[in-house]
């Protein structure tokens, strides 16, 4: 499901032009299907430490100097 929110994050920002990113993230949850009480997550910091955690095991093999997304294959 990350990937569908991603793509619509990206098209109410680049595309929409939405500068608004509470409004942003509340149409595309839409767009995609989930509540939009999701939204909320936004102003929480109760994921923080495991996006953290993850986004270095996958940034960590490859330094900062890369773009994103970074994938790795076995």
């Amino acid at each position: 499901m990350v990937g569908p929110v991603y793509t619509a994050l990206g098209n109410q920002i680049h595309l929409e032009g939405e500068t608004d990113y509470d409004l942003a993230i509340a149409k595309a949850m839409a767009d995609v299907g989930l509540p939009s009480t999701l939204a909320g997550f936004a102003h929480t910091e109760e994921f923080d430490a495991v996006l953290r955690a993850t986004h270095r095991r996958g940034m960590d093999p490859v330094g900062e100097e890369v773009g994103t997304p970074v994938i790795h294959v076995p």
